[in-house]
């Protein structure tokens, strides 16, 4: 129930299965749905207006304002609240019980979104690894342990620049080398040495490297739209392009065949 929608879900059947609804008069489910109309546009699900009121809403006189106003109130179309003073309140039930399991799912996100909050604030678990052969690294909880087990892996993982940005991995591929953004995703630099072969031998009308690059283009123009699952985000790539239609030149027609329209050069 959004003002800002033009449309809204309406449940046809639950309309037409209604029998207090469908006991009631044309004119009477006429107003309702009228009502409800007003209830959508003005995101709630009561409305209190006086007879006058409630004439404008339903584009009647008010003698027959007051004989739907009865209507409501003897076929249970809806909750039905007179407070005496000539105002008189219409709640739609299915509309309140919406409102109402949207407002508990909301209580619910707000309360794990707080016990999370809670969580990161506690003392993380401090352990020191102490794996024989490995140099001892302090790891906390939640975070991925890091180890440097010698000089080999040193050079796959990486060491940090003078600027402060990691370094080029050794198992980025020497023709992606200038993709920064490609080259920063350590999950995507783990996995390039087993993609790339699966991706020649399963699109082998493509150019790999040329797509990759197309598609990282696409992510640095796109910021708003940089994707988190890469490789998948790829594979999905290079699949559209293989299934592009190539359009190849028509072929150069002779002359002769057409010689009944043109006639035999002389």
């Amino acid at each position: 129930m959004n003002s800002r929608l033009k449309w809204e879900k309406f449940w046809y059947s639950d309309w037409l299965s209604d029998m207090n609804l469908q006991r009631a008069t044309i004119e009477v489910r006429g107003a309702w749905i009228n009502t409800l109309c007003v209830m959508w546009h003005d995101g709630t699900f009561e409305i209190t207006e006086s007879l006058e009121g409630w004439a404008r809403v339903w584009g009647c006189t008010s003698t027959t304002a007051e004989r739907i106003k009865l209507s409501f109130s003897s076929n249970k179309i809806c909750d039905f609240y007179d407070d005496g003073n000539g105002n008189v309140t219409l709640v739609c039930r299915r509309l309140k019980r919406e409102v109402k399991e949207r407002q508990n799912l909301k209580n619910r996100v707000r309360a794990f979104r707080l016990k999370a909050e809670c969580n990161a604030h506690v003392t993380p678990d401090v352990t020191v690894d102490v794996t024989p052969n490995v140099t001892p690294h302090v790891t906390h909880r939640g975070l991925e342990a890091k180890r440097l087990r010698g000089p080999e892996e040193q050079e796959k993982k990486g060491t940090a620049r003078s600027d402060g940005k990691p370094s080029l991995r050794a198992d980025v591929p020497p023709e992606l080398a200038d993709l920064e953004l490609y080259a920063e995703d350590q999950k995507l630099c783990d996995r390039w040495a087993t993609l790339l072969p699966v991706w020649v031998k399963a699109y082998p009308g493509v150019d790999v490297v040329a797509e990759v690059r197309k598609a990282n283009a696409w992510e640095v123009a796109n910021p708003e739209k940089r994707k988190v699952n890469r490789p998948r985000f790829l594979t999905n790539w290079l699949s559209r392009a293989q299934d592009r239609p190539k359009f190849q030149p028509a072929p150069a027609v002779e002359k002769s065949q057409y010689e009944h329209i043109y006639g035999k050069e002389s």
